[in-house]
């Protein structure tokens, strides 16, 4: 589902918005690694470790995710020349999240 809202330029732009009810390998690829955050730390974070293992399933179809330690500088270097984005993770100062879109 895509909502379009003006700014106040007078512009339309568009914010993808994907719920847990809709989510779909389809849907999925409209969104890009900061909507993939916070929707892992918004929206999945509160379900059962069964019923959110079938959501990460949906966007590993599009995104690889990784968790990397804050502390291996060198390890999450690598990554970002693979295209990786790094999020700090609410509540957990030790480690960081890596999502990059697959293919790229």
């Amino acid at each position: 589902m895509v909502f379009l809202t003006f700014d106040k330029i007078g512009e339309i732009s568009m914010n993808s918005k994907v719920s847990l009810i809709n989510l779909t390998t389809e849907n999925i690829k409209d969104l890009d690694e900061e909507d993939i955050f916070e929707f892992l730390t918004n929206e999945l974070s509160g379900l059962e470790k069964d019923k959110r293992s079938e959501y990460v399933k949906i966007i590993s179809t599009t995104f690889d995710i990784r968790s990397v330690s804050s502390k291996n500088r060198g390890l999450r270097a690598d990554l970002k020349m693979f295209g990786f984005k790094f999020f700090s993770i609410p509540n957990d100062n030790k480690f960081v999240m890596g999502i990059k879109r697959k293919g790229l």
